[in-house]
């Protein structure tokens, strides 16, 4: 097996690594090493080459016992559930699904809000909730045509406008049979 070694960190990669990319969110499994590059696996599944430079290992640590602190949380940008968990309710904003987006091309980030709804939709139903709400907002209605290929294809949903009174135009109901 190959091991790429940076030299002023003393990090090394390997097949099946979990790194973090230091110029955008997210995190991917390294798959190979190729010469002087680093193939990277996104969550999304899309493969990229990247230098050692650009990465970083991700790394678990176990912890026995641990003390809680006063800690201001960020707002978090997982799907919301209603206080009843009547419903799930996820923003497919770009802005609230990753926290950097130089580097990716409209087509990625695309790519991952429509995962983002998948995965809503695929929460709910392990769940046992039988309605989501995706929020797409209005723009030019290419996320929202998009969203409807994508769930067109799903088994066992309608989906139609959600509540107007609510979400204006830019949200899409899906109620799960």
């Amino acid at each position: 097996m190959r091991y790429l070694m940076l030299y002023f960190c003393k990090m090394s990669f390997k097949a099946g690594d979990l790194v973090k990319f230091i110029d955008e969110a997210g995190i991917g499994e390294v798959v190979a090493l190729e010469g002087e590059y680093i193939r990277v696996r996104s969550e999304e599944g899309f493969d990229e080459l990247y230098t050692p430079q650009e990465l970083l290992l991700h790394k678990t640590f176990e912890v026995d016992r641990t003390e809680q602190k006063d800690v201001t949380r960020k707002a978090h940008k997982t799907p919301r559930l209603a206080p009843k968990s009547e419903y799930l309710e996820q923003d497919l904003h770009i802005s609230a699904l990753v926290d950097f987006t130089g580097g990716m091309t409209n087509y990625d980030m695309l790519q991952r809000q429509l995962w983002a709804a998948r995965n809503a939709v695929e929460r709910a139903r392990k769940g046992g909730i039988k309605k989501v709400i995706l929020i797409h907002g209005v723009g030019e209605g290419i996320l929202r045509h998009e969203l409807y290929k994508l769930l067109d294809e799903l088994e066992r949903i309608n989906y139609y406008d959600a509540d107007f009174a609510r979400y204006g135009q830019g949200a899409t109901e899906v109620v799960l049979l």
